[in-house]
């Protein structure tokens, strides 16, 4: 059974589960930046940062990735609640079928994590996110700057699976 969107807040939510429902619920041609961050709500920090992680894990995309990951990484340092990208980048239509290509390749992976990786111990909300957001600055000057072949694909993943797993974690009121 699907639990709905209500009783997120108090539950353990898989980022698999909640990237299938961004595939179920997108538009049919195109979708962008805001609608995403409209859907994702309070997650928006984890699974933006998930979603473009994966795509910097391409050649030839990741330095524009890497580059749009630092928008977010630095809304985490400074304390924002929810990431908000420049209107004309927000603003710009994606084709759906790249968000659609994109889920249905992370959820099984997704999915297949989730079922050996789970929080250990609770950390304040509020460092924890200035931390990984300092953390995922870092590791974007490496992605962006090092120009061997290929060299993107470490960091990218190194964001990208702490981001899945914590996108899991239950949400907590400190």
């Amino acid at each position: 059974m699907k639990p709905t969107a209500a009783a997120d807040e108090g539950m353990l939510v898989p980022a698999s589960l909640l990237l299938q429902r961004l595939h179920d619920e997108a538009p049919t041609d195109h979708f962008t930046l805001g609608w995403l961050m409209g859907r994702l709500h309070k997650r928006s920090f984890g699974l933006t940062m998930l979603l473009l992680a994966v795509v910097a894990i391409a050649p030839g995309v990741s330095i524009v990735a890497g580059l749009l990951l630092m928008i977010p990484a630095f809304e985490m340092i400074m304390g924002r609640n929810a990431p908000a990208f420049p209107r004309r980048v927000a603003a710009r239509s994606l084709p759906t079928r790249h968000l659609a290509a994109l889920v249905q390749r992370a959820v099984p992976v997704l999915r297949y994590l989730e079922k050996f990786i789970h929080p250990r111990w609770p950390t304040p909300v509020e460092v924890t996110k200035r931390l990984i957001g300092a953390v995922v600055v870092l590791l974007n000057v490496t992605l962006v700057l090092t120009p061997l072949p290929l060299s993107n694909i470490v960091p990218a993943l190194v964001i990208a699976l702490p981001r899945a797993t914590s996108s899991s974690l239950r949400k907590r009121s400190w």
